[in-house]
């Protein structure tokens, strides 16, 4: 069975439920980005794999409907849970899920706040090349591997690679990744959008309404 966990997230400073619904969301497609990682090979998630290979390569659906998807596929007993809130200040809410998608969640989140400065120079680094190549924006099926071509895949490798290094990923997460989703060029732009999600929690740690606990391990308790 699959080890589950819990997440304490503490909560502080005056909120409003914009920022509830913020949180909510982030945590939801975060968690459903992670998931589908942690999952990546399983024979049944082999149609999501599909999904996401096709949707990060051609954008052919919109992000917040691939999102929803990634989440409602996710068994229920795997999902997250609300298990204890208490909205004071200082207040805090316990989310269980998946222990190990629980850490990446955490950890990542917590890097916007270690290494922002980093994180905003690569992300500058990769609009930068997709604003040369907008034809890689929404790639076309029938995609000419010429000298160029290769390059931009090395090219995109490289800073999908960095992107995941700023962000706790280790080598072996980034070829997971890559695995999943068949090209670098793709495998960068899901990166991209797992960054954008984790970011939002960073920024409501930011105006001072949460903190995160800071992994390992340790930090996250089996509710079982």
């Amino acid at each position: 069975m699959t080890k589950k966990g819990i997440l304490s997230i503490h909560m502080d400073g005056r909120w409003d439920i914009e920022d509830m619904l913020d949180l909510a969301d982030a945590l939801k497609d975060t968690y459903a980005y992670f998931y589908s990682v942690q999952n990546a090979g399983n024979p049944e998630n082999e149609h999501l794999e599909r999904l996401l290979a096709d949707h990060f390569w051609q954008g052919n659906m919109p992000l917040w409907k691939l999102e929803s998807r990634l989440y409602d596929s996710i068994p229920s007993a795997d999902a997250l849970k609300i298990r204890t809130i208490k909205y004071a200040s200082p207040g805090f809410m316990d989310i269980a899920g998946i222990l190990g998608v629980l850490l990446l969640l955490a950890k990542v989140a917590n890097a916007w706040l270690d290494v922002g400065s980093k994180l905003v120079d690569t992300y500058q680094k990769i609009e930068e090349f997709f604003s040369r190549r907008r034809h890689l924006q929404k790639a076309q099926k029938n995609f000419e591997l010429n000298s160029e071509a290769v390059q931009d895949i090395d090219t995109a490798r490289e800073l999908m690679f960095e992107l995941g290094d700023a962000l706790g990923y280790n080598s072996e997460d980034c070829e997971k990744i890559l695995n999943m989703l068949n090209n670098p060029i793709a495998g960068l732009k899901f990166m991209v959008a797992l960054a954008k999600e984790t970011r939002k929690i960073s920024e409501l740690s930011q105006k001072g309404l949460l903190s995160l606990p800071t992994p390992p391990i340790e930090s996250v308790n089996d509710p079982e």
